[in-house]
């Protein structure tokens, strides 16, 4: 649905404080996987349901971006993947239900007409009969064996992506250093506990906020209640992602790449899925009501655009902004003034349970700026 797509975009961009806040956090690589993992996603689904080589090697090159860029990431497109996957298996339906669940049901077939998915106001157009119809008149087996060639069209996406990063992970696999670095360690018990708290699930609202949490439900319920498959898709993702995150709670082992607060900020890529769907069929709800209204809808939808956007003026967070003016004016007089070989001595902390150490200002950067050494390398 463009409408949807519309108001999806109108939140992601300027009303959702997430992802414009990993300028904060220097997440660049994460938010750029992002940025692919919707197309992933939807090369991955358009390769399964038409059945195209051309769209399953595109899958394949995106799937293999989202590798390169952030590997969280990929855990993320595995996990809507088997939740899409899982959906497919269980909708199983009959040419009956599926008529039951279209406008002009009692017609034959070959001659219902419907709107576009999920975008009530566009004009209606012919339907061809879908794939899905198509799959609920066949016998069991054979709707079984439909599915295990859904599962050799995702497997091969998935060797393909493989065998494009395989350089990568050779590379990968012969540089990663052995070995922790000479810094002082927790106890185990101070670590487990440590380790409890960074996975803490946090203040949701904070990072969703409630205007969206209640378009996110809204969206769930009423796309449950139409059998809409972007209800039990988007919910399932959600509900996977957060057992991954908590996979020790859950008595299966602890899960190191993935924690609450990565799936939490991500979570604007589901809801806006959810609240741009409900906002797409309310205004054509109301609209058929109503035509004038449809315009009252989207003028109220662009206001809060507008609102947003002001509010993104001041999403830097001053907390975390390490290079000052000053910092760069001291950068330039060093790299004026010192020898090439000069080695500054700089401020850290020890981070992630004192695992780790880092700089605490804009001399963390001084490496990266000025081509000297610091008794703390800097993270890039």
């Amino acid at each position: 649905s463009h409408t949807a797509a519309l108001f999806s975009g109108l939140i992601v961009g300027l009303v959702s404080s997430m992802p414009a806040y990993y300028v904060n956090w220097g997440r660049y690589t994460q938010m750029t996987g992002q940025v692919i993992l919707p197309v992933a996603v939807f090369l991955a689904m358009e390769a399964v349901e038409k059945r195209r080589l051309g769209y399953a090697a595109l899958a394949a090159v995106a799937a293999g971006g989202l590798f390169l860029t952030h590997y969280r990431v990929i855990l993320f497109y595995v996990a809507f993947l088997a939740v899409y996957y899982a959906w497919r298996l269980a909708t199983n339906r009959s040419p009956k239900d599926i008529l039951q669940s279209v406008p002009g049901r009692d017609a034959p077939l070959g001659r219902l007409r419907q709107t576009p998915e999920n975008d009530p106001q566009e004009s209606p157009s012919q339907l061809t009969p879908s794939r899905d119809a198509l799959l609920g008149r066949l016998p069991f087996h054979k709707r079984q064996l439909s599915h295990l060639v859904d599962t050799v069209w995702l497997t091969g996406i998935g060797i393909i992506a493989l065998a494009l990063v395989f350089p990568r992970l050779w590379y990968l696999a012969a540089n990663l250093p052995r070995g922790e670095a000479s810094v002082p360690q927790l106890s185990p018990d101070a670590w487990d506990n440590w380790m409890i708290s960074y996975n803490s699930l946090g203040d949701l609202t904070y990072y969703v906020g409630w205007p969206l949490i209640l378009f996110t439900g809204a969206g769930f319920i009423w796309a449950l209640v139409r059998k809409e498959k972007v209800g039990p898709i988007m919910g399932g993702w959600v509900v996977l992602l957060f057992a991954m995150a908590n996979s020790e709670r859950l008595g299966l082992g602890r899960g190191a790449w993935l924690n609450n607060f990565a799936v939490v900020i991500a979570l604007y890529l589901p809801a806006s899925i959810l609240a741009g769907w409900v906002g797409a069929q309310t205004i054509g709800m109301v609209g058929r009501a109503w035509r004038p209204a449809r315009y009252t809808l989207a003028m109220l939808a662009a206001a809060a655009g507008i609102w947003g956007a002001w509010g993104m003026g001041n999403i830097v967070d001053g907390k975390y902004v390490l290079v000052t003016p000053t910092d760069q004016r001291a950068m330039d007089w060093i790299k004026s003034n010192t020898s090439l070989d000069a080695r500054f001595l700089v401020n850290y902390f020890f981070a992630y349970g004192g695992k780790y150490v880092v700089g605490s200002d804009g001399g963390w950067w001084l490496s990266y700026l000025t081509g000297r050494e610091t008794t703390v390398p800097p993270i890039l």
